[in-house]
């Protein structure tokens, strides 16, 4: 149970960090802090936006080498979700884990 537990974690939260996600130990209803990161030196603006968020964009925070983050709190799940950069739709280039949502 508790392997299963951590599998979910791993598939639902661990976007971009998986092997630190394998070791977090939470209980159904807990909320864990997954970052968002995402590279452009280009880029003006990026967002997040996801089922965790209802679809809203989420601003994301760019660094000086060009790399923008975001920390949002959610609940052990598997989340769709894409990054808004300078106002187009993308998909995460870093993940290879896909989910459709209403047909998309």
């Amino acid at each position: 149970m508790h392997l299963k537990r951590c599998l979910a974690l791993c598939l639902g939260v661990a976007f971009s960090v998986a092997a630190r996600a394998a070791v977090v130990t939470v209980g159904v209803d807990d909320e864990v802090d997954q970052t968002f990161k995402y590279s452009d030196t280009n880029a003006m603006t990026v967002g997040v936006a996801g089922e965790f968020s209802n679809w809203k964009e989420l601003p994301m925070i760019k660094d000086g080498a060009g790399n923008w983050s975001r920390i949002v709190h959610v609940k052990p799940g598997y989340y769709g979700y894409k990054f808004v950069v300078n106002g187009e739709w993308v998909l995460d280039p870093t993940s290879s884990l896909r989910k459709t949502i209403n047909g998309v």
